[in-house]
């Protein structure tokens, strides 16, 4: 079962990305020396690796998300369609007492 929605991550999925430039920019600007460009790169590398391993990690959430439920939807249609659900039946008991 596809579905015809895009994966968009959305503007969440890049906000540890804009804050860490943020920062870094505004640590940059306040510093005017090599050791504040290096820190400034340091800060912008670690908020990128974080970013990304957030984004993955909610990716594969998503992607075993739908594959649950899709696998749920296809047993439901082969049940509806060759009838093996599960019926309840009432018994009723021949002996009275």
């Amino acid at each position: 079962m596809n579905t015809n929605q895009a994966d968009r991550p959305g503007l969440l999925s890049a906000a540890p990305l804009l804050a860490g430039a943020a920062v870094g920019l505004w640590l940059g600007l306040t510093d005017h020396s090599a050791s504040g460009a290096v820190r400034l790169a340091a800060i912008l590398a670690l908020t990128g690796v974080v970013a990304f391993g957030w984004w993955l990690s909610r990716s594969r959430a998503s992607r075993r998300l739908r594959a649950a439920l899709d696998a749920y939807a296809e047993r439901e249609i082969t049940q509806e369609q060759f009838g093996t659900g599960r019926k309840r039946e009432r018994v009723f008991s021949s002996t009275s007492v």
